[in-house]
């Protein structure tokens, strides 16, 4: 499925709603997206809806009001009974934050097999992946594998990560379980595929389900960034940023997790022991200009 109806052709306001429409455009798979920006546009949302369902349905709902500041959305689940009813919440709640410009994205929860991110530099592309849901890679930054490729999609090198759980979607929630033996047998060949509508400095995020790759985000970056990776290099130390200028401090982290990204700032030296290069956590400071190195 690869379906994005933009009620009334609203103009978004957000990174995450023009990546959703620019994957769409280029021919990109995305999940059965619904956007919108007015509690008027609830009744037609849900009647699109409608037509897609079935009973096990279970719908994540983003108000994405921010691109930097953090929180930056309200969210929720919901199913076909009472998805009318979580929209007109959020409504009131966006109200109370005094939030003018947003975007309502609706989204059905995805199976997923496995997930991860590529990160396009100088035509080579890093990709992580893990088990489960990409909330274990981007969020807690965790990640079962990480794979260099070139521009002729050669693996350049590769590290095996520690993912010690994953997210998945059961019975109607998002839960939380211990791994177990994970054997990854995707070669990647999909790549051929949609390489050439890939953009350089971009980050784009995907799940696996039902063997198909659909793609969640598409993120443009500072071309100061991930500079290693036009050199072919993957290995520590390794710089998403890197800028020692007027340093005060130096914080050091076990993981990159996206509840620190609040607590670092342009005169920090920030040093993360291990995890995901393409977490949020360390995508934002390379956005922000933040010194930040990862040591394995």
């Amino acid at each position: 499925m690869n379906m994005l109806y933009n009620i009334n052709s609203i103009e978004p306001t957000t990174v995450k709603a023009k990546g959703l429409v620019n994957l769409f455009n280029k021919g990109l798979r995305i999940p059965l997206t619904i956007l919108f920006s007015s509690s008027k546009d609830i009744k037609e949302a849900t009647n699109i809806l409608n037509i897609y369902k079935n009973d096990n349905n279970i719908y994540y709902i983003r108000f994405n009001f921010s691109d930097n500041d953090y929180p930056h959305d309200i969210t929720c689940f919901a199913n076909n009974q009472n998805i009318q009813e979580q929209l007109s919440s959020l409504f009131k709640a966006i109200a109370v934050l005094k939030k003018d410009k947003f975007d309502v994205i609706i989204q059905p929860m995805l199976q997923t097999d496995w997930s991860g991110g590529i990160m396009v530099k100088g035509n080579n592309l890093l990709v992580e992946i893990v088990q489960g849901n990409p909330r274990i890679l981007f969020r807690n930054g965790f990640f079962y594998k990480r794979i260099l490729f070139n521009s002729k999609l050669k693996e350049i090198d590769y590290k095996i990560g520690c993912q010690p759980f994953s997210y998945n979607f059961n019975n109607k929630k998002l839960k939380l379980e211990k791994n177990p033996f994970f054997e990854f047998t995707y070669d990647f060949q999909d790549l051929e595929n949609f390489y050439s509508k890939l953009e350089n400095d971009c980050l784009y995020e995907f799940s696996f389900s039902n063997n198909q790759i659909f793609f969640l985000q598409e993120k443009s970056h500072f071309k100061g960034t991930y500079m290693q990776l036009t050199k072919n290099d993957i290995s520590p130390p390794f710089f998403i940023f890197n800028n020692l200028v007027n340093i005060v401090n130096t914080c050091t982290y076990d993981y990159p997790c996206f509840e620190y990204i609040k607590l670092c700032n342009n005169l920090d030296r920030i040093v993360v022991t291990q995890g995901a290069y393409l977490s949020h956590f360390a995508t934002s400071l390379g956005e922000k200009r933040i010194h930040c190195e990862f040591l394995s």
